[in-house]
């Protein structure tokens, strides 16, 4: 059986120096924070509408938080440190790492680089469907064999890396789910996912190969949508139709009390 290793140019580097590239700049950091926070306030002065402004000030008061960074090796929690496939698509046996920052897989045509990509979408719980490639997900074992497995593994700050795996059969399109070494449900796995913030079913997040038309066909608010979610907070986009909403309303009682104004003026 042959075996694969795809490992990134950054584990090669000196540790030390590596370090230094991940340690942010508190003190830029905070700064940044400031500034930011200056114009929320001059944004949130400028609005008239007090429900306008009670929904701004909660959003200032929000406990969300971003997602922590190890400063010792640069991955932010949720970041994949490792991909195993087993008798998945053409790969017999196929091990990466990738890095902390941006990670490109280069190779000529049909040397299974689209098929990583379909590995971690299926991976981190996404349906078939999706990839725009095979509705089963039995037609990813490789030809062959019977079952096919897919293990990633999501970093985790100060605490031991979580472990999810995924195989499944081609004779039954059965998937069965493991976190940690432990079966478990699909349910469990994508409570998991989520509170990441890994979206594999949004195109903002995730753009396999074969939907890029669809993507492109999207209107404006549907994009506004999906960035709104793929930006983590899931009543985003609800609030910002609220706002709307809210917006259309100030003007109709704006141009009601024009109208009454000059129905006073005109002594009408």
């Amino acid at each position: 059986m042959s075996r694969r290793r795809i490992q990134s140019d950054s584990e090669s580097d000196d540790e030390s120096s590596s370090a230094k590239r991940t340690k942010l700049d508190h003190s830029a950091t905070q700064q940044r924070e400031s500034d930011v926070e200056s114009e929320d306030d001059r944004d949130v002065s400028i609005v008239d509408n007090p429900e306008i402004n009670d929904i701004l000030l909660d959003e200032q008061s929000d406990n969300t938080v971003p997602l922590a960074v190890d400063e010792d090796d640069g991955f932010v929690e949720g970041s994949i440190v490792k991909i195993t496939l087993v008798n998945f698509v053409t790969y017999d046996y196929c091990e990466i790492y990738p890095g902390p920052q941006m990670n490109m897989i280069i190779g000529p045509n049909g040397t299974g680089k689209s098929t990583i990509v379909c590995a971690i979408a299926l991976g981190l719980g996404g349906n078939p469907a999706l990839l725009g490639r095979a509705k089963n997900i039995a037609e990813f074992v490789k030809t062959g064999e019977d079952e096919a497995t897919i293990t990633i593994e999501l970093k985790r700050i100060n605490v031991r890396n979580v472990v999810i795996q995924r195989s499944f059969k081609k004779s039954n399109n059965v998937t069965t789910w493991r976190l940690d070494g432990k079966t478990t449900t699909q349910k469990e796995v994508m409570s998991l996912i989520y509170s990441f913030n890994i979206q594999v079913d949004n195109l903002c997040q995730f753009l396999p190969q074969d939907r890029v038309a669809e993507f492109a066909e999207l209107s404006p608010s549907q994009l506004l949508e999906r960035t709104q979610t793929a930006a983590g907070k899931s009543d985003l986009h609800n609030m910002q139709k609220q706002l709307v909403e809210w917006r259309e309303k100030e003007k109709d009682l704006i141009e009601v009390r024009i109208m009454n104004l000059f129905c006073e003026i005109s002594g009408i």
